[in-house]
């Protein structure tokens, strides 16, 4: 997966520079690894460090609740310009999974922030817990905290599906 990542990188972010990277599998021992470093290395502006705490953490646990297998190794990196950030994951996933999870970036990203909020408030307060441990809420809060769209794209390679999910944080609050 690291061609796919450096393709990606190089290919759409040529004014940014890596700020973070991870490549490897992912356990909640790891998560809180990676979120240790970012909340010490993102310290100075309390505003952008918890989103991209928040967002990390929130893509990161679906990764794992998600993943296909334990030894996937997945991918994270969190880019700068001078205007944003961008938090950019890279997984497997099964393609009953991608479908859906194109259809509520699709809602999301169509939808405006109050809209969001109401669909957040509504699931938190109405849906049950699902099979694989949540209720469904992780993106709503991606797209709150971000307060910006969430491109996903999907790479079919050797019978899987990549999906990368790409989430931009802008400096100014």
């Amino acid at each position: 997966m690291k061609t796919i990542l450096n393709d990606y990188v190089d290919k759409f972010y040529d004014d940014y520079i890596i700020l973070f990277q991870y490549k490897g599998t992912i356990t909640h021992a790891v998560i809180t690894e990676i979120l240790l470093k970012i909340k010490n290395q993102f310290s100075d502006n309390f505003i952008i460090s918890n989103r991209i705490y928040s967002i990390v953490n929130e893509l990161l646990e679906n990764i794992l609740y998600h993943q296909i297998n334990s030894k996937e190794i997945i991918e994270i990196v969190i880019l700068q310009d001078s205007k944003s950030y961008r938090i950019i994951t890279f997984n497997y996933s099964l393609s009953k999974e991608t479908e859906q999870l194109l259809q509520k970036s699709n809602f999301l990203n169509s939808s405006s922030i109050e809209e969001v909020k109401e669909n957040y408030k509504d699931v938190l307060m109405n849906n049950l817990i699902n099979n694989k441990g949540t209720i469904g809420v992780g993106l709503n809060l991606v797209r709150l905290k971000s307060n910006n769209k969430i491109i996903i794209s999907i790479e079919e390679i050797e019978g899987y599906c990549i999906v990368i999910i790409n989430v931009a944080i802008n400096k100014t609050t």
